[in-house]
């Protein structure tokens, strides 16, 4: 099952007993795939396969994406939270913790929902003079169609919010001539194996899943005045946009430069062991 963006689309977040609309949404895609076992068929008199028979004993986990911004009403900071960010807008790099949630896509015509959900992997970027945009991952149980979705109250679209200007320093030394930002910031999600011997004969639906690691890396664009290349550096890395604040505490960095009717540098961040993030509006 695949499902892409409807118009008039509303995404809710159900956690903690709390429904939580998220209006600014730019695309929403939903996918849920089935696992099939093959075998061959054989008689007394004939050795040979007759058929390859199949069947399906396996559904794997909804997999969803969507894409919404920062906005000055802030109705994605749920978002983050789910995320394993804290009260100080901090990401610990070795944490392990879990927010799960139930998701719902709710149309005009229809409603989905995925139970026991979670965030895998969160793409933020910037342009210079453009809109800040947050794409989020996930994954959870197998989706369901539910008939309707839980009540909520409305809230109304909000400002989306813009940077006018980038800054970024690297090691404590500042990188000139920003353009454009990129950053990614993903989480191991792992899926419990609880398939017992009671499931023989059955579709086996996965479940819960557990964090099994936190990684990240971050590029920026930008225009360079030598031709001095650098490798492997590390240290912090700080990038300040219009109202933002964004950290990776122990990155390594690799330059590259790109020769066309503009000189292009390209500076690669990933984050080392022990980094910790901080995205702070």
């Amino acid at each position: 099952m695949a499902l892409k963006y409807i118009r008039g689309s509303t995404l809710l977040i159900e956690y903690d007993n709390v429904v939580y609309p998220i209006n600014n949404l730019g695309s929403i895609s939903l996918d849920t795939t089935y696992n099939e076992s093959t075998y061959s068929q054989k008689t007394v008199f004939q050795s040979s396969p007759l058929a390859n028979n199949g069947i399906i004993n396996r559904q794997s986990s909804s997999r969803f994406s969507f894409n919404t911004y920062l906005t000055q009403g802030r109705s994605e900071d749920i978002l983050l939270g789910l995320m394993g960010f804290n009260n100080t807008s901090q990401l610990i790099g070795n944490s392990r913790d879990i927010a799960r949630f139930n998701l719902y896509i709710v149309s005009p015509t229809f409603t989905y929902k995925v139970p026991n959900a979670a965030l895998e992997g969160m793409t933020f970027s910037l342009a210079r003079g453009n809109i800040y945009n947050l794409e989020f991952t996930g994954l959870g149980k197998p989706a369901e169609y539910s008939a309707t979705a839980p009540s909520h109250t409305p809230v109304e679209k909000s400002r989306i919010l813009t940077g006018t200007s980038v800054e970024a320093s690297f090691g404590g030394s500042d990188i000139s001539s920003i353009r454009s930002i990129s950053l990614e910031i993903t989480r191991s999600l792992t899926a419990l194996n609880q398939k017992s011997m009671f499931d023989a004969g059955t579709i086996y639906s996965e479940d819960l899943h557990y964090v099994d690691g936190v990684t990240g890396g971050c590029n920026l664009q930008g225009y360079f005045s030598d031709t001095t290349t650098e490798y492997s550096n590390s240290g912090e890395l700080v990038i300040q946009s219009t109202g933002l604040d964004i950290t990776f505490t122990n990155a390594n960095k690799t330059e590259r430069v790109g020769l066309a009717e503009l000189h292009n540098k390209s500076y690669d961040f990933r984050a080392l062991q022990n980094c910790d993030f901080i995205f702070s509006y």
